[in-house]
C-alpha cells in the first residue's frame, strides 16, 4: 500500500508517475525536474492489491 504521485508540466497532462510505498509516508522528493519550470501534481492512494484511487485535486509548484 502507499501512494501514486502523478506529475507533468501541464495540468491537463500529468504524464509521469511514481509510486511511494508505505501508507504513512508524509513527504517525498520527486527528482529530475527541470529548474524554472512549473510542474503540476496529483496524488492517489494505492492498496495492497495495487488498486489505485481517483487522483486528488491538482496543485502546482515552480521548481527554483
Amino acid at each position: 500500500s502507499g501512494f501514486r504521485i502523478y506529475y507533468g508540466t501541464a495540468s491537463s497532462n500529468l504524464n509521469k508517475s511514481v509510486d511511494v510505498t508505505g501508507a504513512t509516508a508524509r513527504s517525498f522528493v520527486v527528482g529530475g525536474l527541470t529548474p524554472a519550470t512549473t510542474y503540476y501534481f496529483a496524488v492517489a492512494t494505492k492498496n495492497d492489491a495495487s488498486v489505485v484511487s481517483d487522483p486528488s485535486t491538482t496543485v502546482s509548484q515552480l521548481v527554483p
